[in-house]
């Protein structure tokens, strides 16, 4: 009786086999959805808290109304505000701020992209403290860049080496000048420092800008010089720190990668539901050739003991 339990076993191993495959399956889909999520939600924090690097802020309100389920990006703001808040005492610097969407030509003519990470190009300025020239200079002028480490690194480009960037669909033939850090990992971006003078022009050819990135002087009272500019600004104008800044941006984010989670999460249910009855039928299948089984062992004189003992 063993031998022919055994035997039936072997006979139908692909089956059960294929049925734990659609159990591993189902719950490995979950698991990734569930892991994408966190990967995505901790390459945009870190993103986000490494390239905003001012004290404070200046930024408009909030595009979308307040009872949206997902808050859209704060509106423009004009570039000539930060003439009148770099006067305000205690202030080092106010420079006007915005980024585009730009794509970084490798040394083998390919695309620079990693894990879906996003590819801009931000201003780059010689005395910002939050970043930090590793080798060579920042750019001047429209013919040269300069690339954040891990960009450099994946680009394959060297300092001196001649690409191109992709703005706005438009292809410019530029020359790596530089290489710069924010000191932390940029979880996969590809991030591209262009001269600020250069990219107003680009991102913000009507002066509207996406905030004004304010540094202050050393050992000025930071409460004092927020009070003295927000007094400055217009009511449809916020300043904020950088601390409620990065809040702010990562709440943007976890409410959309929310939504995507949601999704996801539907076609999972959707793929474990069909799956619950391909491994139900398959037991129903089984139990029934079992039976068929017994019947057969049974007439052929097995005792009821060693039938289902087998």
């Amino acid at each position: 009786m063993i031998r022919v339990a055994l035997r039936s076993v072997r006979t139908h191993l692909g089956q059960f086999l294929l049925t734990a495959l659609a159990v591993v399956l189902g719950v490995a889909f979950l698991s990734g959805t569930l892991a994408l999520r966190g990967v995505l939600s901790d390459a945009f924090s870190a993103l986000t808290s490494s390239t905003l690097t001012a004290d404070l802020y200046v930024i408009g309100e909030r595009a979308g109304s307040g009872d949206s389920a997902v808050r859209a990006p704060t509106n423009k703001i004009d570039a000539s505000l930060a003439g009148p808040v770099s006067d305000v005492d205690g202030v080092a610097a106010a420079r006007p701020s915005s980024s585009v969407n730009a794509t970084l030509v490798g040394a083998d003519s390919a695309p620079v992209t990693a894990m879906g990470a996003p590819s801009m190009a931000l201003p780059l300025y010689a005395d910002d403290r939050g970043q930090t020239m590793v080798a060579g200079s920042p750019p001047r002028g429209r013919d040269q860049i300069a690339l954040e480490s891990g960009a450099l690194a994946r680009s394959g480009l060297r300092i001196g080496q001649s690409t191109h960037i992709v703005v706005d669909g438009e292809p410019v033939e530029v020359s790596v000048v530089g290489e710069f850090t924010y000191g932390a990992s940029m979880a996969g971006a590809t991030i591209i420092g262009l001269d600020p003078d250069w990219l107003m022009e680009l991102a913000a050819p009507d002066g509207k800008v996406t905030s004004i990135a304010v540094r202050l002087a050393d050992g000025a009272d930071a409460q004092a010089v927020r009070g003295d500019i927000a007094a400055l600004l217009p009511d449809d104008v916020r300043l904020l720190t950088r601390t409620e800044l990065i809040d702010e941006q990562n709440e943007y984010v976890e409410r959309i990668l929310g939504y995507v989670e949601t999704l996801l999460l539907v076609f999972v249910v959707l793929a474990m539901f069909v799956g619950s009855f391909i491994i139900m039928n398959t037991f129903v299948m089984s139990v029934r050739r079992r039976q068929r089984e017994f019947a057969l062992l049974r007439a052929i004189g097995a005792s009821p003991t060693s039938v289902f003992a087998t």
